[in-house]
């Protein structure tokens, strides 16, 4: 949903469910990759909207990228607080202990599990621009825009992503 300047000053409680319902699922997902915990990512997500609907101003054109950014930071900022590294790769290792969700169904399909396996192997930095691309159908010019870097730094680091994680794979296979 692309908008031009000012169109968020006059969201409406419907759009903002639209939103909301459009965008959730892939924030959710994304915020979760980056903490490891279900808890923590619903909590989060519900955090982004939040601020979505207070803080958004006319600045912001492109509300999926805003949305990403916001999640991305908030993300942080709980990481840094309350997250335990050592507990985190644990269960990167063998699995949120959650209920099943959403990003367990996607992970448990037997073509995502060694990719999400591989991927959860690759750096933060490598990590994190594949999930927004690739799980989030984000183009890297928005990725760029949610990372703070250039357009072009976007670009190499996502082709040495998908270098790392092909030879990740490669290493798997029998």
């Amino acid at each position: 949903m692309t908008a031009g300047k000012g169109f968020f000053y006059h969201m409406d409680g419907r759009l903002i469910a639209e939103l909301y319902d459009k965008y959730r699922e892939e924030i959710l997902l994304y915020v979760y990759s980056l903490c490891h915990s279900m808890e923590a990512a619903e909590d989060i997500t519900q955090e982004v909207f939040v601020k979505a609907i207070l803080a958004l101003s006319d600045q912001h054109e492109n509300f999926r990228a805003w949305l990403y950014m916001v999640a991305r930071n908030l993300t942080y900022n709980h990481s840094r607080k309350n997250v335990n590294k050592a507990k985190a790769v644990e269960e990167l290792k063998h699995g949120p202990t959650t209920e099943p969700d959403i990003s367990e169904k996607v992970v448990m399909k037997e073509q995502y599990k060694e990719l999400y396996e591989a991927i959860g192997k690759l750096n933060e930095n490598y990590r994190e621009i594949l999930i927004m691309q690739y799980f989030g159908n984000m183009q890297l010019k928005e990725v760029a825009e949610v990372l703070g870097i250039t357009h072009g730094n976007a670009r190499v680091l996502a082709l040495r992503a998908r270098s790392k994680l092909k030879e990740l794979m490669e290493e798997n296979q029998p």
